[in-house]
């Protein structure tokens, strides 16, 4: 539903002016970017005191938050206020991004443990093909989550009544219970930080006795 942010900014924030909403595109595109970039040092102080897990799981209660608190920040009456909720969502994508990747090699160590073999390259495959699956599926599902909202390109920011409110709460909503869900995910992942050492230790280990 990402899709659905240049809608709601054009129809519904600017009544239609395709010019004046692409300003306001432009800079919170350049926002969103450097708060990225500035969320890689809290993001990584935090996985590294309190383990990544629970550094993921503060992360993704910020991005859901952020999409909540949208709903109060997608106004006419104040159109930059729209850029306040990635205050919280680009920490908390950032964080996403950042972590999953590096829990990958925690994951390798458990299946080596349990399996005995070294399988980095089908757990790095698995996860490039289900992240562009995932991506491919959402572009494909959003020109059906517009259409299936009633919106209706030719009447512009004429929309029939509750379109436009739709709209506003796919685009809020969803997010926020998607990531919800994720984070009740991870909630159950079971290797916890000293539990990765440990795995670590033992596999180091168990090779030594092979050599």
């Amino acid at each position: 539903v990402i899709q659905l942010a240049f809608y709601i900014n054009v129809y519904y924030i600017y009544g239609g002016d395709l010019k004046a909403s692409a300003s306001v595109n432009m800079v919170g595109g350049v926002v969103y970017q450097i708060l990225n970039l500035l969320a890689v040092f809290p993001v990584s102080k935090m996985a590294t005191h309190y383990g990544k897990r629970h550094a993921l799981i503060f992360f993704l209660f910020l991005a859901a938050s952020g999409s909540l608190v949208s709903w109060f920040c997608l106004t006419p009456a104040a159109p930059w206020l729209q850029l306040v909720p990635m205050l919280l969502t680009a920490p908390g994508f950032a964080a996403l991004w950042m972590l999953l990747n590096s829990m990958i090699p925690d994951i390798c160590d458990y299946d080596e443990l349990i399996h005995g073999e070294r399988r980095e390259g089908m757990f790095a495959a698995t996860t490039s093909f289900v992240g562009k699956l995932g991506m491919s599926l959402a572009g494909l599902a959003a020109g059906y989550v517009l259409v299936g909202s009633g919106f209706d390109a030719d009447v512009g920011a004429e929309q029939a009544e509750g379109v436009l409110t739709t709209i506003r709460i796919l685009y809020c909503v969803v997010p926020a219970a998607v990531v919800l869900l994720a984070i009740w995910i991870f909630s159950k992942y079971p290797i916890t930080e000293e539990r990765a050492y440990e795995i670590r230790a033992e596999l180091e280990k168990r090779r030594g006795k092979s050599s």
